[in-house]
Parts: C-alpha cells; structure tokens; sequence
C-alpha cells in the first residue's frame, strides 16, 4: 500500500489562500534531517574539507573567502572595519603606495644645479 504524503486539505480553503500560505510547511519525509541536523551535517563536512587541507591552502582559501565577503565593499566600508578592529596604525600600514609619476631624465638633468663630478 502506497500512502501519500501530501497533507490533507480542508476543501473550504481557496487555491489562491493557499499560494498566500505558502509558508506554512507540512511534516516531510520522515527519512530528512531536521534544522539542527542538517546545520550539523554541513559543520562535519566543512570540518573534514579543512582537515584535508595542508597549511598553504587553508591559508588560500581563507584569504579568498575573506576578500569574496567583503568583496562588494567601498573604500569606507574597509576603512571603517580597520579602525574598528585594528586602529589607525594598522590603516596607515594597510594603505597602498600611491603610484609616483614617471620622471623624464631630461627634467632630472634640468634640475641638477651641478653636473661635474668629484668636485
């Protein structure tokens, strides 16, 4: 004997109540894992890809992972977690070099007040 799952509804609720109502969730498959379980499963199998992984790619994938969440971030938003979290100090060492110029030597040799040498 095959016994459906799909709950039993009382014929006075309307189609269109039902699709407002869709929400409310009915007993599964007693065979599925519950809430609790499930965020257990997906712990256990996060742990056992991290304890597969050597020093050098845990430390890949933690970067990556970082700079994916906070990839959609404006330059205040990255400056305002560092103060928070680190100081100004750690902004300042964090900041990076601003790109200088290049400089024609013909403009190096123009401000050079002496060209001999060993004088």
């Amino acid at each position: 004997m095959v016994t459906s799952l799909t709950p039993q509804i009382p014929p006075n609720l309307h189609s269109s109540l039902l699709t407002e109502m869709s929400f409310v969730s009915f007993p599964s498959d007693p065979n599925m894992m519950n809430a609790k379980q499930l965020d257990q499963f997906k712990l256990n199998y996060a742990e056992m890809i991290v304890d597969g992984m050597d020093m050098d790619t845990l430390v890949t994938f933690a970067i990556e992972s970082i700079e994916q969440n906070i990839k959609d971030w404006d330059e205040d938003d990255v400056k305002e977690e560092i103060l928070d979290y680190y100081g100004e100090e750690t902004l300042m060492d964090l900041m990076p070099e601003q790109s200088q110029p290049m400089t024609e030597i013909g403009a190096l040799e123009a401000t050079a007040s002496d060209y001999g040498v060993g004088k």
